[in-house]
């Protein structure tokens, strides 16, 4: 049904260049090729093999770690099997681009991160509350994985040292084991959220607590531009261009995650700093416009060359 419609609409349109999203889109390539003499883009969200392979490595049921394991294993051989077929590529992050170097990639490439418009007017009075937040699909692993993780590691000495403070998650399609698993006292599950700054404003830090993964954290950036202070591991951070003890506060352990928390709750201009030099960050570097119009540029350029 989607090929038919694909097919019908490049058969009956004429384009310059096709920008393909994600991984499993590419499968449309040779559709593509055999209907049209567009420029194919491969806009990569995620090293998807990373991801699963990381998982693996933290799984404790044997039977899905070896799942896991092999999922990667053919994930990583499908990336391989796709390097080059594309003209032109579009790697989210610096780090991503590298995996593609190391696998052999020939074609042009650009780095194209996620752009934000910057907000002018930010209520900072309504950081007031020990309120913290994590926000993410529930229905992704490497998402229930890092919440979990932080709430069994984490969040009893958290609430022993700072008796006021409360843990809110938000995020779509969390299953039913999860839910149950993050009952605990001040934690408060929200399910999806249909306005996300509605739902942080009154927050005081993101935490990314992330252990498996790749691509760019948008939700860090939108903490950033909102004026949120984030805690996260150095995994959760790559893709934002930030720097550990300017922009965010980075930390491996639960012990470093629990330090950095009561820190940023305690020290008013610490916390006042990180949250002015990140808003600074995302100003300047994913402004949209300037993104987009950087990507048009390479595009055009790359039209001229190849055609």
């Amino acid at each position: 049904h989607i090929k038919k419609k694909l097919k019908y609409l490049l058969q009956n349109n004429t384009f310059d260049i096709i920008q393909i999203e994600g991984l499993y889109l590419l499968q449309f390539i040779s559709l593509i090729r055999k209907n049209s003499t567009a420029l194919i883009a491969y806009r990569a969200h995620n090293i998807e093999h990373e991801i699963w392979s990381k998982l693996s490595k933290n799984e404790l049921n044997i039977l899905f770690k070896v799942y896991l394991k092999n999922l990667s294993k053919r994930i990583k051989k499908y990336e391989k099997a796709i390097i080059n077929q594309y003209d032109l590529l579009i790697p989210i992050s610096e780090a991503d681009t590298h995996f593609f170097k190391d696998f052999g990639n020939k074609k042009p490439f650009h780095i194209s991160p996620v752009g934000f418009e910057s907000k002018k007017h930010i209520k900072e009075d309504e950081n007031k509350h020990k309120h913290i937040y994590f926000i993410g699909s529930l229905d992704w692993i490497p998402n229930r994985e890092a919440i979990l993780w932080f709430i069994e590691n984490c969040w009893l000495l958290l609430k022993r040292l700072q008796p006021e403070i409360k843990l809110f998650i938000a995020g779509r399609n969390a299953p039913e084991y999860f839910i149950k698993k993050i009952k605990y006292t001040d934690i408060i599950y929200k399910g999806e959220v249909e306005d996300v700054n509605d739902f942080i404003k009154d927050k005081r830090i993101m935490i990314v607590p992330l252990l498996s993964g790749s691509g760019m954290r948008v939700k860090i950036i939108e903490a950033f531009l909102n004026k949120k202070a984030v805690v996260s591991t150095k995994l959760g951070a790559v893709g934002t261009k930030s720097t550990d003890n300017q922009h965010i506060l980075i930390a491996e352990t639960k012990e470093e995650f629990i330090d950095k928390i009561v820190l940023l709750l305690q020290n008013k201009n610490l916390y006042q700093k990180i949250i002015n030099d990140a808003y600074k960050l995302v100003s300047e570097k994913f402004n949209i416009f300037d993104i987009a119009k950087s990507l048009a540029e390479f595009y055009t350029q790359e039209f001229k060359k190849l055609k």
